[in-house]
């Protein structure tokens, strides 16, 4: 046999080489696909898991009850397939750009991309903030893919503790971050942190191309913030922020007002909207269910959710065979944010601290004057009632007594023969003060025996308290009045309190006003309570607050409380009210004279929207009064004083009130402010 030439011999071992290589070599396997809540890979060494099929598209089984955390009806997304690169290589490449132990590590979220797109990563931070680092790092996320052997950011989002733009967490798990089935055409991932002891953020934000960027963002008094679910069940998910106040009395107490922000993606202007519970208008006239509709909405604005929600069902019903050209738009959003109201208001009435209390949130009146009914009429009405003495609510009757008023007040504005919320209105009045309130009491307790004769609840209460005496009267400590001087729009107090004491202000206010208070004490441990004189509590003292701004809701007086919660300490309160800036008919500018005293400072608030260019000029003898301007929503500073800035120009970036502030740097002194809008 002749011999191989040389070409064949170098072949044949070629082929050997290539299929011994190829035994040796691990294939990755496929990167799982994300189902509608895909838990995020926290990488050590390890290869992403088999795929797993995506769940199909899913439709409401029920007219009447919406379907939750569904996948929207669109196109099967594509999971990312597993990198060329380990994703421990891009978590180093993460972490090589970080400071040293700002974060317990970070993560990698593989992504489901639409089909025939760019593989990607989300990574992000997880675990505390180092607050040690100063300043202090900022969780974060971005996303990634890998491009010619490299590991290439596309987008980062920061929340940066000081960013008023989006709600920035102090502590996010190691599956922190999931992707959100929204809509198609963008990937939507959704972040649930922690802030504070116990408080909760959410931030959903949206990736196409190259940009990510939040769409919704909300904190909370606790954890588990934000969901997504189908709230109006037509088959395309929703982003639900749960924003319940649980400081009705104190956060333990397990007295809760639910409280919710659900927003829906908006297609034909590309952009998450608020959806609101809305009447039908008059050009629905003729819906089957537009007078129902309406009806379970005015039941809802007053706080009788348990009617609201039996009438809405009606509403549902009635409406199931629409025909064009009615839609069932407005019904199905009513149905769905009605229904998500009552159920979790059902729940509290159930299961919450005070019971009484909360049925009344729920506005079941009935089964609330049901728990009075075991006790005899002289322990309901009395201020050691056991309806009241060893229960949670003990140390909390003014927060108690306010929030009977005001509900069943609301409540008897839409069903003025609601007996049950007469009576307890005026067992809260009674409560609140026996004295000043005995009268309104009788009033409101006889209105609910006229009403409902034959309950012996009402007609015992009403000769019980018909047959009370005035108590004598206790003398109530002396409240200062709280004055500004002529011209200021502000006012600084000092004092001392004692341990566990507290100190009265009073401060009469316009509707429509901004108001700003802070206390300040050497330890921290003196706070706010705002409270004006219809009842409504602008700030609780549970809340353990130390500031507080916000439009004030009425013209009348409001009462700011200080109380001491540690020792005996000095404190120093100041409240702000700013004045409003507003410019004569048809004009682009105004021009304002003032006087300040040394290092004083003036504020004024004007509204301007996104895009008008502002100009700002401030002159006075000697220029020592100096320009700040910011965003009141947004928190965005225009310029500081320690700019040293007389005189500002430029675009806008929402629309919103602006605080301009006109800072004396020197001695007593006049000014001119020009503003100009266009």
């Amino acid at each position: 046999m002749a011999p191989q030439p040389a070409w064949e011999i170098v072949l044949v071992l070629m082929l050997v080489l290539t299929l011994a290589m190829s035994a040796c070599t691990v294939v990755p396997p496929v990167a799982a696909t994300p189902g509608p809540t895909a838990t995020a890979t926290v990488i050590a060494s390890a290869i992403p898991p088999t795929s797993t099929p995506t769940p199909a598209p899913a439709t409401p089984t029920s007219t009447l009850a919406p379907t939750a955390t569904i996948a929207p009806a669109t196109s099967t997304p594509t999971p990312t397939a597993a990198p060329t690169l380990s994703t421990d290589s891009l978590v180093q490449t993460v972490l090589s750009g970080l400071p040293q132990g700002a974060f317990e590590g970070v993560a990698v979220l593989p992504l489901s991309v639409p089909a025939g797109g760019q593989p990607l990563w989300a990574v992000y931070s997880y675990g505390l903030l180092n607050f040690d680092l100063q300043p202090p790092p900022s969780h974060f996320v971005a996303i990634y893919t890998q491009e010619q052997g490299q590991w290439k950011q596309l987008a980062r989002q920061e929340f940066a503790l000081d960013d008023q733009t989006v709600a920035a967490p102090d502590y996010v798990d190691k599956n922190g971050l999931t992707q959100a089935p929204i809509e198609p055409g963008h990937i939507w991932l959704a972040l649930e942190g922690g802030v504070g002891a116990h408080g909760g953020t959410f931030d959903l934000l949206s990736f196409a191309g190259n940009t990510l960027q939040v769409e919704v963002s909300g904190t909370a008094d606790s954890p588990g913030l934000g969901s997504i679910q189908d709230v109006n069940g037509d088959g395309v998910p929703d982003v639900m922020l749960d924003v319940s106040d649980r400081y009705i009395f104190c956060y333990a107490c397990g007295v809760a007002k639910a409280q919710f922000q659900v927003y829906a993606w908006d297609q034909a202007n590309g952009r998450m909207t608020e959806m609101q519970i809305q009447p039908m208008l008059m050009g629905q006239s003729g819906h089957p269910g537009r007078i129902l509709t309406n009806q379970a909405v005015s039941l809802a604005e007053a706080g009788l959710w348990k009617d609201a929600l039996s009438v809405m069902t009606q509403a549902k019903e009635a409406s199931a065979n629409i025909q064009p050209p009615f839609t069932n738009y407005t019904v199905d959003w009513d149905y769905g944010l009605i229904k998500l109201y009552a159920d979790a208001l059902a729940q509290n009435a159930q299961d919450g601290g005070y019971p009484l209390l909360t049925k009344v949130f729920y506005g079941d009146y009935a089964a609330a004057v049901d728990l009075m009914r075991p006790y005899a009429v002289s322990q309901i009405f009395t201020p050691s009632t056991p309806l009241v003495i060893g229960t949670v609510a003990e140390t909390w009757v003014p927060e108690l007594t306010m929030n009977i008023t005001s509900t069943a007040t609301a409540a008897l504005a839409v069903e003025p023969n609601l007996a049950p919320a007469y009576f307890l209105r005026g067992w809260a009045e009674y409560l609140a003060d026996p004295t000043s309130g005995l009268a309104a009491a009788k009033a409101d307790v006889d209105k609910a025996a006229a009403l409902a004769p034959d309950d012996p609840l009402f007609t015992q209460a009403a000769a019980y308290l018909a047959g009370s005496q005035k108590p004598p009267a206790t003398p109530t400590p002396e409240v200062a009045r709280m004055q500004f001087a002529a011209g200021a729009t502000s006012a600084t107090l000092s004092g001392d309190l004692a341990a566990g004491a507290e100190g009265e202000y009073v401060l009469r206010a316009l509707q429509g006003q901004r108001m700003m208070v802070d206390v300040y004490s050497p330890q921290s441990d003196v706070v706010l309570g705002i409270t004006g004189a219809d009842g409504q509590a602008l700030l609780r003292q549970s809340a353990r607050q130390t500031t507080w701004a916000g439009y004030l809701p009425a013209t009348q007086n409001y009462t700011i409380r200080v109380y001491s919660t540690g020792g005996s300490t000095p404190y120093t309160l100041d409240v702000i009210i700013p004045e409003r800036i507003t410019f004569a008919p048809g004009a682009i500018s105004a021009t304002l004279q003032g006087k300040l005293a040394a290092n004083q400072i003036h504020e004024y608030l004007l509204r301007a929207l996104a895009g008008q260019t502002m100009t700002v000029t401030i002159t006075s003898p000697d220029n020592d009064v100096l320009l700040e301007i910011y965003g009141i929503d947004d928190g965005q500073p225009l310029v500081r004083v320690p700019m040293g800035q007389t005189a500002w120009t430029g675009k806008l970036p929402g629309t919103q009130d602006y605080d301009i502030k006109a800072v004396s740097v020197g001695g007593a002194t006049a000014y001119t402010l020009v503003v100009e809008v266009k």
